[in-house]
């Protein structure tokens, strides 16, 4: 009774409401036999539904097809209906380029999605338990891991849930006999091939001598580890729209002063985070690049660049670090955009507008970033907006009118080399009359003699 009274609270806790659908992933082992029957048995004093779903990995031959023919009548004896899918996942390894148990993870994971959304289901059940949870802490701790790593397993994320988290081998055995319920042996289980194994059949029982409680003992750290960092975690949420830029087109922004007064324990997971958003994973990023990231903050000078697997490359650019994806670069603008007096132009790819609008008078000099000023009776119309082209120059404010090619401009002031084919420009039919970053054509800025003027908005979408 404690087992299912166990399971039938962790459901409770994880809000599986009546009548909720639940899929529930069945290999045809002992863990996974027992949470069917175990849930079905739930299912007579909670009226929710079940639906098993098996994974045939094609890796054992005719012993893989054995258990999914095991699991269809396990199914159909408990009157549940069942979904088998056969996917050969020594060949898919091949092609995603990963091991073949991370590959048989990532395939599990898809079909379930599969057969959630095609069944219209609530939940996605898998029967992990505590020397799961143990052997992942152990696995995770002998290679390097922080909180969110050695928190384990999670017993709940998204519509995944565990409910067999707390529950020992031991307990699940003792079900399983008291039941007369037959389940399947994975033979590879036994294979010291791989570190779980050798964790469970070596190293596990050595760590009982000293510790015979030690499953329980490593599932509380997980538990500790699991809620501290999800309490970090939401943190983190809230800092980041703080801290980062996410709407630049050509990748994520992070103002370094308010991020460098942060905790370095923050630091590090923002840094994690923005990396995990460009990415969509951290597969061989490590804690050494995210320590060469906080020093690039903290004493990069500016033009310093970092570059890490994947591709990522990370500049620090004056007073931000600026994360680049060259695979998830926009698309060159290509041409010139007509700027009309009064209207707009939008550089798309760049999530930048540009608004034009005449000014009677003689405005004094603009102290907003998003807002260009120009004499009226100093520049020749029509405007674009256009990026670079071989052989451009300006006269800029900065240099007090002397002409400097864009190049060099941008050697001098250590502009990123893949956003200098993004750096929006404002021309007429004569020269150059702005550059983001760069700043405006001498000539054409306002003064004390400006009759007429001409106001450029800038504005940033979505």
């Amino acid at each position: 009774m404690v087992m299912i009274n166990e399971v039938r609270k962790n459901l409770k806790q994880f809000g599986v409401k009546p009548g909720a659908l639940l899929i529930v992933a069945v290999s045809g082992g002992a863990d996974s036999i027992s949470l069917l029957h175990l849930l079905s048995e739930l299912g007579k004093e909670v009226p929710f539904k079940l639906h098993a779903a098996h994974l045939n990995h094609s890796l054992r031959g005719a012993e893989s097809d054995e258990d999914a023919e095991f699991v269809r009548k396990f199914s159909n004896a408990l009157g549940i209906p069942s979904t088998l899918v056969k996917k050969d996942i020594a060949s898919l390894a091949r092609t995603m380029k990963k091991s073949k148990q991370e590959a048989a993870r990532r395939v599990r994971y898809e079909v379930l999605e599969e057969i959630l959304k095609k069944e219209k289901g609530d939940w996605i059940v898998t029967a992990h338990q505590a020397e799961d949870q143990a052997e992942t802490f152990l696995m995770r701790l002998i290679r390097g891991s922080g909180s969110h790593g050695l928190s384990s397993i999670p017993r709940l994320r998204g519509e995944v849930i565990r409910p067999l988290y707390q529950i020992t081998r031991g307990e699940i055995e003792e079900y399983l006999k008291r039941h007369r319920l037959s389940h399947r042996e994975d033979s590879s289980n036994q294979l010291p091939l791989y570190l779980r194994n050798r964790i469970r059949h070596g190293l596990m029982p050595v760590l009982k001598k000293y510790n015979p409680k030690i499953v329980r003992t490593l599932v509380h750290e997980a538990d500790i580890l699991f809620e501290e960092d999800r309490f970090l975690e939401e943190v983190v949420s809230e800092k980041l729209g703080e801290l980062v830029d996410f709407s630049a087109a050509t990748g994520p922004v992070l103002m370094i002063s308010p991020f460098l007064r942060e905790p370095l324990a923050l630091q590090r997971r923002i840094l994690r985070r923005v990396l995990f958003r460009l990415r969509g994973d951290l597969l061989n990023l490590h804690f050494s690049h995210i320590e060469q990231l906080v020093d690039l903050a903290q004493r990069g000078d500016t033009g310093s660049a970092l570059h890490l697997p994947g591709r990522i490359e990370i500049y620090r650019c004056y007073g931000t670090l600026m994360f680049i994806d060259p695979k998830g670069m926009p698309r060159k603008p290509e041409g010139a955009i007509p700027l009309p007096v009064p209207g707009e132009a939008s550089l798309p790819e760049l999530n930048i507008i540009f608004r034009a609008s005449p000014v009677t008078g003689a405005p004094e000099k603009s102290a907003y970033p998003d807002e260009i000023l120009f004499d009226l009776d100093q520049i020749t119309l029509p405007l674009a907006v256009r990026t670079r082209r071989a052989g451009d120059s300006i006269r800029p404010v900065r240099l007090k009118g002397k002409k400097k090619k864009l190049q060099d401009l941008f050697v001098d002031l250590k502009t990123p080399g893949p956003l200098r084919d993004f750096i929006p420009l404002i021309a007429g039919p004569d020269r150059i009359l702005w550059g983001m970053g760069i700043g405006q054509d001498f000539k054409s800025s306002v003064s004390s003699e400006t009759k007429r003027a001409l106001r450029i908005d800038i504005e940033r979408f979505p």
